[in-house]
């Protein structure tokens, strides 16, 4: 029969080193696709493209 194998110490450490690498890495790369999607936002030619809000309004977004 087969035991089970718990793993120590350092594999466990390594392994959360791991995860937490790829959590901070996905985090910076969403906070990165944030501010380009806010920023695209500021561009009348891309904001049109991006969201129709502005067609619902009563009086259209004017920037400037």
């Amino acid at each position: 029969m087969l035991k089970h194998h718990k793993p120590d110490r350092p594999e466990y450490l390594h392994l959360a080193d791991k995860i937490g690498r790829r959590l901070l890495q996905a985090a910076a790369a969403l906070a990165i696709a944030l501010v380009l999607a806010q920023g695209a936002l500021h561009v009348p030619a891309l904001r049109h493209l991006l969201t129709v809000v502005d067609s619902w309004e009563g009086i259209p977004y004017r920037t400037g």
